[in-house]
């Protein structure tokens, strides 16, 4: 029988190849054994961002982070499934916790950017999307 980290590479795998509907699997299956596993919490919420499954993703990314608040990508993820819902307001807030974090993420800066950008706010998106740069 695979360890829950075993499980979890082999889910990843499956996940960066696209394949979602193993990876899927695994993650639930981490959850069976581990209620509130935050990296399978998480990474379901991607598999939902990717299928636009929105409301799924916000659920599931907000478990993460209840958690484990302390991981910028969940926030910084969280953006992103907010700014796809048109949450924008809440796609910055989580922006800007991931960066608080995590000041030199890249990809917290571009998804900060991508909400600032959807709020029209086109000079603090453009300074973000340079530092993710």
């Amino acid at each position: 029988m695979a360890t829950i980290d075993e499980a979890l590479q082999r889910a990843v795998q499956h996940h960066r190849h696209g394949e979602l509907e193993p990876a899927e699997r695994i993650y639930r299956e981490v959850l069976s054994a581990v209620p509130g596993h935050a990296d399978a919490q998480h990474l379901l919420g991607l598999i939902a961002i990717q299928q636009g499954r929105l409301e799924t993703a916000i659920q599931s990314i907000e478990a993460a982070i209840r958690a484990n608040p302390r991981q910028a990508d969940y926030h910084s993820n969280l953006a992103e499934a907010y700014r796809r819902h048109g949450r924008f307001e809440a796609a910055k807030a989580a922006g800007e916790r991931a960066l608080t974090l995590a000041p030199e993420s890249d990809a917290a800066h571009n998804n900060l950017g991508l909400a600032l950008l959807a709020l029209g706010r086109l000079t603090e998106a453009q300074s973000h999307f340079e530092q993710a740069v």
